[in-house]
């Protein structure tokens, strides 16, 4: 006599047979492997280092991300997933040339790869290029600031003030932002950018300075509103400009040669060192990303300022920033900002913001009370 098998039994069976399809072919597939690699094997003083992160697979893939300069010390240690590839930029602005390694590592994966880094400034013939560029308006001679007027996004060329300068080679120029939005000094123009010099975002009161050394005219513009445009002339036949005693020029982290008087009766151990440790965590179902900032600085750095850039396209919907922060969104930009509170040494602080779709990577600056850059960077941040 045949046996019956009861239907309980066969659903069991055909339940166990489609969830076995659809489990075991997961562990035939080929492993995840990663691999990080480097836009150039070598680069030098002030150029940006961008770092490409692929994988076989278009699953997300969490990995960490860990840089280490030539003594072993690790410079950045951040966490983030990604699908298939993921590219971002690194300010190379080291203050140690020789090999840095990079690495990416995850639960079943580490690759590494090395780049060299020369840690000199740049020479007169690497100054920025002359542009070919003419006015009708004759340039102001003599000066060493300029000015964002109040209004300037639709002011063409009477945005910066005086518009054009004629100054001497060597001559520093400074930028002070005196309009209630933010504004950007950014070499070339709007439909031929160049990488000469660029203050990155300047919010209200801001100042952004920079040495020119080779004569010729170089055009500037505001990339957050293209049809505001300047241009410097630098002629050693142009009167001179006050100045206010020696500079001491070093090379800052937004690629523009800052000047500042140097003070040889400061200790060693008191001259302020910038450094931050900046995390994200981007949350997909919230659709908000959580970003920590730290201040790892010495010799009294304090953040007054902390700007966000997002990729372009992004579409923010609201911030929310500490106590005594406010935070004002300009396009794909966030600038959250302090007036008596701000980051201290050893300190940190946590920002939101709430995007239509999930932050997977952003670009950051931190700014002093006077609106000096004192560093900038890339995050790639981890999705949950």
């Amino acid at each position: 006599m045949d046996k019956v098998i009861s239907p309980l039994v066969v659903a069991a069976i055909l339940l166990f047979s489609a969830v076995a399809a659809a489990v075991l072919p997961s562990y035939a597939q080929e492993a995840v492997t990663v691999s990080v690699i480097t836009d150039k094997p070598s680069y030098k003083s002030g150029e940006d280092i961008k770092v490409t992160i692929t994988s076989n697979t278009t699953n997300t893939v969490f990995a960490t991300f860990e840089l280490f300069d030539p003594t072993g010390k690790m410079l950045q240690d951040e966490s983030f997933g990604f699908n298939a590839r993921a590219s971002f930029i690194i300010g190379a602005h080291f203050s140690t040339g020789g090999t840095y390694k990079a690495v990416v590592r995850g639960q079943s994966f580490n690759s590494e790869t090395f780049f060299t880094y020369e840690n000199t400034p740049a020479s007169p013939e690497q100054q920025p290029s002359p542009q070919s560029a003419s006015s009708d308006t004759p340039a102001t001679e003599g000066v060493s600031r300029v000015e964002i007027v109040p209004g300037a996004t639709n002011k063409a060329d009477k945005a910066y003030s005086p518009n054009p300068v004629k100054i001497q080679p060597g001559t520093t120029l400074t930028w002070v932002n005196a309009d209630s939005a933010a504004h950007t000094v950014s070499s070339g123009t709007a439909s031929k950018p160049t990488k000469d010099f660029d203050s990155k975002i300047m919010g209200p009161k801001k100042e952004y300075s920079f040495q020119f050394v080779k004569e010729g005219t170089f055009d500037y513009y505001c990339q957050l509103h293209p049809t505001m445009a300047g241009k410097i002339v630098v002629d050693r036949q142009a009167a001179p400009s006050p100045t206010t005693g020696p500079v001491d020029v070093a090379q800052s982290s937004d690629n523009s040669q800052m000047l500042s008087p140097p003070d040889e009766s400061a200790p060693s151990s008191a001259i302020p060192i910038p450094d931050f440790g900046v995390t994200a965590t981007s949350f997909v179902k919230a659709k908000s990303t959580s970003i920590t900032v730290k201040n790892l600085s010495t010799g009294g750095v304090m953040v007054y300022d902390f700007t966000v850039v997002l990729p372009e396209g992004s579409t923010i919907k609201k911030v929310k920033a500490p106590r005594g922060w406010t935070g004002d969104v300009i396009d794909n930009s966030v600038i959250f900002s302090t007036e008596g509170r701000p980051l201290e040494e050893g300190k940190k602080l946590s920002f939101r913001i709430y995007s239509a779709s999930p932050i997977s990577q952003f670009d950051w600056q931190a700014y002093s009370e006077d609106g000096d850059l004192l560093k900038e960077g890339s995050v790639a941040a981890r999705v949950r």
